[in-house]
C-alpha cells in the first residue's frame, strides 16, 4: 500500500527488516519494519545518497525524527497512515 501511495514499485534492496523501492523518476521509498534496523537502513541511504521517503512501521503514528537527525537532509519521514495501522491492528488483535 505504501508503494502505491508513493508511486515507488521498483525493488532496490531488502534488509533483515526493511525494504527500499524507487520509481523511474529516482524517487526512493524506504519502509522499516523494526526500529532495530534503522541504523542498517541509514547506511544504505548514505550509500545511495538520494532523497528518501521513509516510513518506520509501528503501531503508533509517532515519527522518529531523532533516529534520523544525522541524515535528515536525505529523508522525508512520514507516519504510517492510520488506515494501514488500523488494518494491522485488526489482523494482530491489538
Amino acid at each position: 500500500m505504501l508503494c502505491l501511495k508513493e508511486d515507488c514499485f521498483d525493488f532496490v534492496l531488502e534488509g533483515t527488516n526493511f525494504k527500499i523501492f524507487k520509481n523511474s523518476d529516482e524517487k526512493y521509498l524506504a519502509i522499516v519494519y523494526d526500529d532495530e534496523e534503522v541504523d542498517s537502513l541509514k547506511k544504505e541511504i548514505r550509500k545511495i545518497n538520494k532523497k528518501f521517503v521513509v516510513y518506520v512501521f509501528s503501531f503508533d503514528t509517532f515519527v522518529r525524527d531523532d533516529e534520523f537527525e544525522d541524515i535528515f537532509d536525505l529523508v522525508d519521514l512520514k507516519p504510517v497512515p492510520i488506515a494501514i495501522l488500523n488494518v494491522y491492528k485488526r489482523i494482530f488483535g491489538l
